[in-house]
């Protein structure tokens, strides 16, 4: 549910972005300042620069355009930070879903996920092969971003890398 969120979220910025390249063209220098000032204040560093490189360099706005594109690295790594603990929560969410998905199979598990962002699944299950080679499950974990699912019998430890 979640992914299907975060890849709506990514359509309307690029849809936000794709119609401000539009406008950017049609405004002044003064408007393309206000509206990234206006994208700055709502925490839209992406938006915000798109409006400021259209300021030319010649126009009186550009040298408050130069101070404000000081501000987007920070606003930008702090747009990343919050997209990478949305997607390490909405991974922590996969796993108890997949658990669930599982045991209403009939299927005893463990699901987990472990290191930083959440980007391993780990889980105990007698199913170890079967599970390791199921490419729809790998499929998802891929879409979600995990770097490794790790799955055990008890026994053995299967390691499958994801790229």
């Amino acid at each position: 549910m979640r992914v299907l969120f975060v890849a709506i979220i990514c359509v309307v910025i690029s849809i936000q972005l794709a119609m401000a390249n539009e406008i950017v063209n049609k405004n002044t220098p003064a408007e393309n300042l206000k509206r990234a000032k206006g994208f700055i204040k709502a925490e839209l560093p992406r938006e915000a620069k798109t409006f400021l490189d259209a300021i030319p360099k010649t126009a009186p706005e550009y040298k408050e355009a130069k101070r404000l594109y000081t501000k987007l690295p920070a606003l930008m790594k702090l747009e990343e930070q919050e997209l990478s603990k949305m997607q390490a929560e909405e991974r922590k969410e996969f796993a108890k879903s997949y658990e669930m998905e599982l045991d209403y199979k009939g299927i005893s598990s463990t699901v987990s996920v472990q290191g930083k962002g959440n980007t391993t699944l780990k889980i105990n299950c007698a199913l170890r092969r079967r599970l390791a080679n199921d490419q729809k499950l790998l499929a998802s974990l891929r879409q979600l971003n995990f770097k490794n699912l790790l799955v055990s019998d008890g026994v053995t430890l299967t390691t499958v890398t994801l790229n």
